[in-house]
């Protein structure tokens, strides 16, 4: 068995070994509606995998008599968590416990550490095979989380359009690829709240962000074939940035999306922002992505105020993930 590490002029049929390898593992290990990722993500991880100011994306295949058996994500976090990597390993449901996870990861381990960072995160839903892995690798609980899906067919459509208008004093502003120029300040300090979210014991520092990380954010995920909706709420006094929430849909797949961000800045908080630019992200998909059938979302177990708005707009929980934090240098 040999250990490839993906790079922009990886072959088309090595994408496709791997992309079959994701369909074939992910399917196993995932009893609830998480697609796996589509060969166009793939391709878009591999062809574009970014780096500073922004994190860097990494692939790594496990390969024996020119098959991929087993792969692991990658992504190396920059500015101020340059000490972290999120990973994941995965390996055909027919080849696990033969030591191709622990080689994967025994190949991250060594470039953690040659990279002088710390800390390795590996997610995985509790009970699962990959959190199993975790723990038998030494990785810790750090963090629970709780993955929810909203299905558009049971959105309460009467209760969104009541909940979408904001509180006074607040507009809401919708974008795409490209945020506004003139929001780029405000909208770069909004993203730093995001760092309120709970974290529980994981090595996550707080981030300082950048106009130049926002720019690179944006022009990442386009370059990979997401297709990014956002839309914020904005002070009408100071002309700031309140909040925003975003939803990416993935390239080769119409029926899914996933949830980002959402964050209000915390001294616009208390005036149901967050419901109200939910609700009108809702509205937003109904005429833009009239295919869409479900949206995922992760959010820590402690964090009731965002459990409260996905609950309130019909997210329902489907499975409880942990976040098991591998110490390494």
């Amino acid at each position: 068995m040999e250990i490839e590490v993906v790079h922009p002029g990886t072959s088309e049929r090595r994408l496709k070994q791997w992309h079959a390898a994701e369909v074939a593992s992910t399917g196993a290990e995932r009893g609830w509606p998480l697609p796996a990722m589509t060969l166009q993500e793939l391709e878009g991880h591999a062809r574009h995998p970014g780096g500073e100011p922004i994190a860097r994306y990494e692939a790594l295949l496990a390969v024996e008599d020119d098959e991929v058996i087993g792969f692991a994500h990658s992504w190396w976090l920059s500015a101020d968590n340059r000490h972290f990597v999120d990973a994941s390993t995965h390996v055909l449901p027919e080849r696990r416990r033969e030591g191709i996870g622990r080689a994967l990861l025994d190949h991250l381990v060594a470039a953690a550490r040659a990279d002088g960072r710390r800390s390795i995160s590996l997610p995985g839903p509790l009970g699962s095979a990959g959190a199993q892995f975790a723990e038998a690798a030494g990785a810790k609980e750090s963090l629970i989380e709780r993955h929810s899906v909203l299905d558009l067919a049971d959105v309460d459509a009467a209760l969104v359009d009541r909940s979408a208008p904001p509180s006074p004093g607040y507009r809401l502003e919708a974008w795409g690829e490209v945020p506004p120029e003139h929001l780029l300040p405000s909208l770069a300090s909004a993203q730093e709240s995001m760092d309120d979210a709970p974290k529980g014991a994981l090595d996550i520092a707080r981030d300082t962000w950048t106009l130049d990380m926002i720019r690179a954010l944006y022009a990442l995920t386009a370059a990979r074939g997401y297709r990014r909706l956002v839309v914020a709420a904005v002070h009408e006094a100071s002309g700031d940035v309140a909040g925003f929430t975003e939803v990416q849909l993935p390239p080769g797949r119409s029926e899914y999306a996933e949830q980002g961000d959402t964050v209000v800045v915390p001294a616009h908080r208390g005036h149901r922002l967050g419901m109200s630019m939910k609700s009108a992200m809702l509205q937003r998909l109904r005429v833009e992505a009239p295919q869409l059938e479900r949206i995922s979302t992760w959010n820590a177990e402690e964090n009731q105020w965002m459990l409260a708005v996905n609950v309130a707009l019909g997210f329902k929980p489907a499975e409880l993930w942990g976040m098991y934090q591998l110490t390494v240098g």
